[in-house]
């Protein structure tokens, strides 16, 4: 298949046709599926976490090394994902590090019922994880919260009495990492979007997915797996186009050509302004059905947005189109 190559400066266009034969595997071992809600990866073909798989991403995570029996076996018992809880888990604890999991057995950070200003302690860790499983299952599943994007306002919502430093905010995107780290959910994971290309805009864009919680966004970063916003694009279109882009995003919006909001296709370069300073400021690849992937800031790493959310509207500078495909 031939691919149209648009790459132009300052009004030079290039039209190349490369044909890039075999496959592009991803560095981060994800397998991506669909995408879910809050940009959390649904699991391919729907297909549970098995014991194994669980074990060998909890490896080096503290007191939850090789427990993966446990998160299942408890997800199982009250309809909950175990990949969710374990990454709640993950992020409640510090990786299973935590006083709370280490002296309490408490991964959830669950406060005792007769005293809501101290933890719960439990006899041993597997009581623990089916307690919070439970927990997740009556307050926030059984009333539809799903998702880290739903259960977080309640679970940790801003500005409560444990949270001083005013980080409760970061928990829902905080947990999609984590979930998504593990390779995702199957429990209640509605895909919202899909990747509709083809070729080698379908494996750039796939491999950008299963990247989710494997990247870390550090400014001015350039070496895999840090990268700030435009250094990840950079990084991507040399590995899958062999395009060399310039290194920031004020450099690479003048490349390719210029693409109508309306008019966007997978692949495409979309830029906002003043997010940090004036002018263009930040990039992202689009990915089709109103979603863009980008390495978006420190708090919040490698993530997938809506071009219509506030946010967006709210920055929006321009697109460009540095490939083509036919």
């Amino acid at each position: 298949m031939n691919r149209k190559i648009i790459y132009s400066g300052i009004g030079v266009f290039f039209f190349l046709f490369l044909i890039i034969a075999g496959s592009i595997l991803s560095q981060s071992g994800n397998t991506p599926g669909s995408i879910g809600p809050g940009g959390i990866i649904c699991r391919p073909n729907g297909q549970e976490i098995s014991v194994e798989e669980l074990n060998a991403k909890l490896q080096g995570k503290g007191v939850f090394e090789n427990k993966a029996a446990v998160f299942i076996e408890a997800g199982r018992k009250y309809g909950v994902d175990p990949v969710l809880v374990a990454a709640i888990a993950l992020f409640e604890t510090g990786n299973g590090t935590s006083n709370a999991v280490r002296n309490y057995n408490n991964p959830g950070g669950l406060m005792d019922p007769n005293n809501t200003m101290v933890l719960q302690r439990f006899p041993t860790l597997e009581a623990g994880i089916e307690k919070m499983t439970w927990n997740l299952y009556k307050n926030y599943i059984s009333q539809g919260l799903t998702t880290p994007d739903k259960i977080g306002p309640k679970y940790a919502p801003p500005g409560a009495a444990n949270d001083p430093n005013g980080t409760n905010h970061l928990w829902p995107a905080s947990v999609t990492k984590f979930v998504n780290q593990l390779g995702g959910l199957t429990y209640h994971c509605t895909p919202v979007a899909s990747i509709q290309a083809t070729g080698n805009i379908k494996a750039m864009l796939e491999e950008a997915v299963s990247q989710i919680g494997v990247i870390n966004y550090i400014f001015g970063a350039d070496n895999y797996p840090n990268f700030d916003c435009s250094s990840w694009v950079q990084y991507m279109f040399k590995r899958h186009f062999n395009i060399q882009l310039p290194r920031t995003a004020e450099e690479q919006s003048k490349m390719g050509v210029p693409v109508d909001k309306s008019q966007l296709m997978p692949g495409d370069l979309v830029f906002l302004q003043g997010t940090y300073k004036a002018g263009v400021s930040h990039v992202g690849i689009y990915m089709g059905n109103g979603k863009v992937i980008n390495n978006k800031s420190s708090s919040q790493d490698l993530q997938i947005d809506d071009i219509n959310s506030p946010y967006y509207i709210k920055h929006w500078h321009s697109a460009r189109r540095i490939v083509t495909q036919q």
